[in-house]
């Protein structure tokens, strides 16, 4: 089954990709997706993406849209849901709250005495 695909630099537009973005709601293996180089995708395409990841694909992990007219703070709401999905930063974070907690009661334990 198809794990990564990459479309960097096919020409890809908003109209041309609606398709894409639309195959990702049943989308159940592709957890890796390029489409960088496309400089035809817009924020029209940016925010398709962003409704997708929110509401219906929960699979896809990576994204490049580099070098497209996808602004930053599109590309930051992408970035920000495919951050919980990525496993490495999800224990980094888990264990930066751990860490955070001991630390909290070691300073209490030694302001009790």
């Amino acid at each position: 089954s198809l794990t990564h695909l990459s479309l960097a630099g096919c020409g890809l537009t908003d109209d041309t990709a609606v398709p894409l973005v639309l195959a990702l709601v049943e989308n159940e293996t592709l957890t890796s997706l390029n489409l960088s180089r496309n400089r035809d995708l817009t924020n029209g395409t940016g925010k398709s993406l962003v409704k997708v990841l929110k509401q219906s694909n929960a699979v896809l992990k990576t994204v490049n849209i580099g070098g497209t007219k996808i602004t930053p703070k599109i590309l930051e709401k992408i970035m920000d849901i495919l951050a919980d999905r990525d496993d490495t930063l999800k224990l980094a974070k888990v264990q930066a709250a751990r860490q955070k907690k001991i630390s909290e009661l070691l300073a209490f334990s030694a302001s009790d005495e």
